[in-house]
């Protein structure tokens, strides 16, 4: 979980929010010697450091319910 929790860190410093993390969205795969983790599928996503910030659109409540946190779920 460390793996994952670092991955969206970095993408939030990037300004890259995902939406919708659950565990379907968690791959494990080969690298070198180990097996890791990898976050995928960013079809939700929002860049809220783009040339237009956050629009309008990009704040309707967004992912899977059963995986939202509260505050998510009230926009």
């Amino acid at each position: 979980m460390a793996e994952i929790a670092d991955g969206l860190a970095s993408a939030h410093a990037k300004g890259i929010i995902h939406r919708d993390v659950k565990p379907a969205n968690i791959i494990i795969t080969q690298r070198d010697d180990r097996m890791v983790p990898v976050l995928v599928d960013f079809g939700l996503a929002v860049n809220t450091m783009g040339s237009q910030g956050v629009e309008e659109h990009d704040c309707i409540v967004k992912g899977t319910p059963n995986y939202m946190s509260p505050e998510q779920t009230m926009g």
